[in-house]
């Protein structure tokens, strides 16, 4: 299992569009659609590309961050008196 992370997490990185569009992925355009970066990162880059907001997909992924950080600190905050024994 320890051994495929380094390789999933290369591949999530590769069909992330960081560096370009999902439509230069040719045949593998349907994989970026199941990569959960795409969906974060798609709006970001064509609002610092074209200048323009999208201000319904920004707040829905401002709300999702907000509860994701909201839920780690939850979950940090019921665990920390196992954490020692977990490392």
């Amino acid at each position: 299992l320890y051994q495929l992370v380094p390789v999933a997490l290369q591949l999530i990185f590769l069909l992330s569009p960081i560096f370009y569009q999902k439509k230069t992925l040719g045949a593998m355009q349907w994989a970026a659609d199941f990569n959960p970066f795409y969906r974060v990162l798609s709006p970001v880059r064509h609002t610092l590309m074209t200048g323009e907001v999208v201000w319904s997909q920004n707040v829905l992924i401002l709300l999702f961050n907000v509860l994701g950080v909201w839920f780690a600190i939850w979950l940090i905050n019921r665990e920390r008196p196992n954490l020692p024994f977990l490392i």
